[in-house]
């Protein structure tokens, strides 16, 4: 009896080091089946096209992004072998897809008109045959290679960020009892970033049950201890929540020690339990991990913020948002946080502002108000901290809550919260 093959590419498997080619029949895979287990996405970058004599520079970036993405562990990416195996092919998008075994597939074009350089890339759904995400990069054409990695790693770093975006929504659209531990922990996200009190607590839950089916989630584990903090109030927590939290996010680490994710937020919980050099020994191991990941690069940013250099906290920050244009709420925390600590305040007021409710920020609203001397914005935000804690003190909040390593810095911000009107 005769049996059709199909070349499915090559799939990333548990405990196998190396990629995997496998083949199959008898038709399309569903989509359950493709990619990692969990039910992680699948991602296939093609072979970016181009006009003549520009094979080379197609190429390259084709096999930057397929590298960049590589190094996103949540990710699963078909090699540059089975993708660059579709060179020239007159295949459709979901005949490449369901070949590859993907559910997700990258293809864009380089051009040269003029002195410049022009590169589109888009990220396309293959199951529904849906443009999640496209852009246009147009540069001068001066330095190439410079060009070249800055595209690359920008298309990198916006493509994890839409996939994840993706497939959240999905998981959010799926009933309850259909729900695997990847599906979980991306609802446990959802409710993460809306920042409140009960939605920490709603996601401790989430990522729990993620660990309760999958006991060797590394990420679960990472974010069940930022969210246990951030239920807390993160730096006011307890020093019994701090210290199970630490532990839990180096569990994490020891079972994934090459998960950049793992070693950022490793790296966050030992800044909220005030270990200063440690928690950027592990931010700076999650940079050279992934130095694609604007998450990692925020982070640094804070934590140097709170170590008293917000100057160079700020390159990361800029870094991290060139990276991800289509980056989380939390990303404006973190950078007001750093213009206060410049005397930018009018920027820190920016920042907070495009936050849809600063809730637990209204305290550095007032003090950037206080410090630009507009005393009636200062005393209605002092108002809201007060109205959300009616025993608030400032000289509790700063022994408590306040993460900023030297005394000058915690002196100007403790100036300015007295400025504001809120009591001693």
């Amino acid at each position: 009896m005769s049996i059709e093959w199909q070349d499915g590419g090559e799939i990333s498997l548990k405990n196998i080091v190396k990629p995997v080619r496998v083949w199959f029949s008898g038709g399309r895979p569903g989509r359950a089946v493709k990619g990692g287990e969990g039910g992680r996405p699948s991602v296939a970058v093609l072979p970016f096209l181009g006009g003549a004599g520009d094979e080379t520079l197609c190429d390259g970036f084709t096999e930057d992004i397929i590298n960049g993405l590589a190094r996103f562990r949540s990710l699963y990416v078909s090699g540059r072998y089975s993708s660059f195996a579709f060179k020239d092919s007159r295949d459709g998008i979901e005949s490449i897809a369901r070949k590859l075994g993907v559910t997700y597939v990258v293809e864009g074009s380089v051009r040269r008109p003029a002195e410049r350089l022009r590169v589109t890339a888009r990220l396309l759904d293959a199951e529904v045959g849906v443009a999640v995400w496209a852009e246009r990069y147009d540069r001068p054409l001066t330095d190439i290679f410079d060009i070249q990695d800055e595209i690359a790693n920008t298309i990198v770093g916006t493509l994890a960020g839409r996939i994840e975006t993706t497939q959240t929504d999905i998981s959010l659209r799926k009933p309850p009892a259909s729900l695997a531990a990847y599906d979980l922990h991306l609802r446990g996200l959802s409710r993460f970033r809306a920042y409140d009190v009960r939605s920490n607590q709603d996601a401790a839950t989430l990522f729990q049950q993620a660990i309760d089916l999958d006991p060797e989630y590394a990420q679960a584990h990472s974010f069940l201890a930022l969210s246990s903090l951030a239920a807390e109030g993160y730096g006011a927590a307890s020093k019994l929540t701090r210290t199970r939290s630490v532990a839990l996010a180096r569990k994490a680490v020891e079972m994934s020690s090459q998960d950049a994710t793992c070693q950022r937020l490793l790296g966050q919980a030992l800044l909220y339990d005030r270990d200063y050099d440690m928690a950027e020994h592990h931010a700076r191991r999650a940079i050279e991990l992934n130095p694609n990941d604007a998450d990692c690069l925020m982070s640094m940013g804070y934590l140097l913020v709170q170590r008293g250099r917000p100057v160079d906290a700020l390159a990361f920050m800029d870094q991290a948002v060139r990276l991800n244009p289509f980056h989380p709420l939390w990303y404006f925390i973190h950078m007001a946080a750093a213009h206060f600590s410049l005397g930018q305040y009018d920027q820190c007021v920016m920042a907070m502002r495009k936050l849809p409710d600063p809730q637990g920020w209204f305290f550095r609203l007032a003090g950037a108000y206080a410090k630009l001397g507009m005393q009636r914005d200062a005393a209605g935000e002092a108002e809201k901290v007060l109205a959300a804690n009616p025993h608030f003190s400032v000289d509790a909040f700063m022994s408590t809550a306040i993460l900023l390593e030297k005394e000058a810095d915690r002196e100007s911000l403790r100036n300015s919260l007295l400025l504001a009107g809120l009591p001693a």
